[in-house]
């Protein structure tokens, strides 16, 4: 008896001491953070592409605050090397935001719901444009390893604590976590955390209760981490930005100077595809290629119920989302046989999904024959980021 005393009085003595210690840590950071950031910061960190930046809260959050626009992708947003990328493309010209990014390869719509949905509420900037990838919408979908691999169980409390989101949408969230960590070792926690809330029952509510503790010393240790990690990122930036003098910005003639830079870097293959890519990717297999996508197809897969979740999300959260729908790459996915009707569909659905749901679609798809629209066969290229840019200006500044 006095030895299960010691031992409750030991873990209560434990609970007590970690977080007075985390909560000292996150008071210094914190103080230090606010004492740093500044418009020049700002400016720095939303061109950031880290794994820390998109799996974290502090510095998305502040970016939130500052009326950044926030952009979510995957591989498409790390095409660095086009000049019409935003990082590249506002160095020159004038805008009166930030654009700030979020993503890598295999960032898709679970992954971005949880971010969303782990973001504070209380700021007043609403607007979040997610960009749709159709290569995301697989049979398979998002594989169990890109989901491991981009998982931020930081966003996934945070989510699970949002008083915003409704209990039968984090219900969703877990069953959809389950069968992406049923077979994972890193993830066993968040596998336990979501059978017990899913199971939704009274045995599983006390489970759950009596796991609390330690699933708030995990968030907040992870939340103290996420501090020290965006501090370190705030002090690599430099003081001051070389002063560049800002122009009005002429669509018309950027579109007309895409097309002269995909030129330039497209010279050895008929796709608009840029000449490294082609040569190290496509030509040596190009005859096996051919007729390769004949089986493939994105009119059934479970991203779409991922992406209904993202749009769940939100609507909880009053978020006001922009849907950017990339096209294929028509004349390379002609060559390799890709089914048209089905190709069709796939626009049509997520068409649909937009209407249905009463949200702004910047639709590319009817750019899908153009030249340089896509530097490779699947990311954007010159003329694709341009028509986005001038697409989220829009959006940014409307009412």
């Amino acid at each position: 008896m006095k030895n299960a005393v010691r031992t409750i009085i030991g873990i209560g003595l434990f609970f007590v001491l970690s977080i007075g210690f985390l909560t000292g840590s996150q008071i210094y950071l914190k103080s230090k953070l606010e004492s740093k950031y500044n418009d020049n910061v700002d400016k720095a960190l939303a061109k950031d592409l880290s794994v820390d930046k998109f799996q974290g809260i502090y510095i998305q959050n502040k970016e939130l605050q500052n009326n950044n626009l926030m952009l979510y992708g995957s591989s498409e947003l790390s095409t660095t090397f086009i000049p019409q990328h935003p990082n590249n493309f506002y160095l020159d010209k004038e805008s009166n935001y930030n654009i700030s990014f979020i993503g890598r390869g295999h960032c898709q719509s679970i992954i971005h719901a949880i971010n969303t949905g782990a973001l504070n509420n209380t700021s007043s900037n609403k607007k979040i444009a997610f960009v749709l990838s159709p290569q995301w919408f697989t049979e398979d979908g998002l594989s169990k390893e890109g989901f491991e691999a981009n998982f931020s169980e930081l966003q996934f409390y945070k989510l699970m604590n949002n008083k915003n989101i409704s209990k039968e949408l984090k219900l969703k969230i877990c069953a959809r976590i389950i069968q992406f960590t049923d077979e994972s070792s890193n993830l066993k926690n968040i596998k336990l955390y979501s059978k017990l809330y899913s199971n939704n029952n009274i045995i599983s509510n006390i489970g759950l209760g009596l796991l609390k503790p330690y699933y708030y010393i995990k968030e907040e240790a992870l939340y103290t981490l996420d501090l020290k990690q965006s501090l370190d990122k705030i002090n690599e930036v430099k003081d001051e930005e070389s002063k560049v003098n800002k122009k009005p910005i002429d669509w018309t003639s950027q579109l007309e100077q895409a097309v002269k830079e995909g030129e330039k870097a497209a010279t050895n293959n008929e796709y608009g595809v840029y000449d490294s890519y082609f040569e190290k990717y496509i030509k040596n297999d190009y005859e096996k290629l051919k007729g390769s996508y004949k089986t493939l197809k994105y009119t059934e897969s479970p991203e779409y119920n991922d992406l209904d979740l993202l749009i769940e999300i939100c609507k909880e959260t009053g978020v006001k989302p922009l849907l950017i729908s990339v096209p294929v790459h028509s004349k390379w996915y002609d060559y390799c046989g890709f089914d048209k009707n089905n190709k069709e569909e796939y626009y049509e659905k997520i068409r649909g999904i937009a209407l249905k749901n009463n949200i702004e679609l910047l639709d590319l798809s009817e750019k899908e024959n153009e030249k340089y629209v896509l530097c490779d066969i699947m990311h954007l290229g010159w003329k694709g980021w341009v028509y986005i840019n001038e697409e989220i200006d829009q959006y940014y500044n409307e009412n």
